[in-house]
């Protein structure tokens, strides 16, 4: 591909602007449900392999237990749909997060997302719709979620599916920009009344 990366094995993806060294973003539990994960994997020359992008180095990177391909940071539009399109499944195993763009970025290019059920998450997975939310804080969970996304093409590309409807349906601009007008001329109409009293 055009990033570089394999074409005959699945493709787990996490991204955070400090890569795996924000711990607000959990990449430790990702690597504790990895492990759980690749130990449920028989063969493991087929194992999926772990996609990482957002930081300019691989510095100090954690083990994994899969195969793993450092992105950096990724600097443009086109790099970031390719490595979401890339990809089987976006994994955001944030601890603290309100609405993260990774997700929805994703969701936008058809990937399921697997995440803990926390934040503003929940607003963006629909669980076993669109993705699959595990229990927060259990790398074992995360690690049953990733698996039934990752080892059921079927499912995984039902999920996306619903992921690019969801996206095309919620956060299409036209619908943002009309729900922003709305807001704008709720306040002015709000405005124009307490000048005339």
């Amino acid at each position: 591909t055009a990033l570089g990366l394999p074409l005959n094995t699945s493709l787990v993806l996490f991204g955070a602007m400090g890569g795996t060294q924000d711990p607000r973003k959990g990449a430790d539990l990702l690597a504790q449900a990895l492990h759980c994960f690749a130990a449920q994997c028989a063969d493991r020359e087929t194992a999926p392999h772990l996609v990482i992008f957002g930081r300019a180095s691989a510095a100090a990177a954690l083990d994994f237990g899969l195969s793993v391909h450092h992105l950096g940071h990724l600097h443009d539009d086109v790099s970031l749909r390719l490595a979401y399109s890339a990809a089987d499944v976006m994994v955001v195993p944030s601890r603290l997060d309100n609405l993260p763009n990774t997700a929805t970025e994703a969701m936008a290019c058809g990937t399921p997302v697997v995440a803990f059920r926390t934040g503003g998450i929940e607003d963006i997975v629909n669980d076993g719709v669109n993705g699959r939310l595990a229990e927060p804080f259990d790398p074992e969970a995360l690690a049953h979620c990733i698996t039934e996304v990752v080892m059921d093409p079927q499912r995984q590309q039902s999920m996306g599916a619903e992921a690019r409807q969801q996206a095309q349906t919620l956060w299409h601009p036209s619908r943002i920009a009309a729900a922003y007008a709305a807001v704008y001329a709720e306040v002015l109409s709000g405005c124009c009344d307490d000048q005339q009293r």
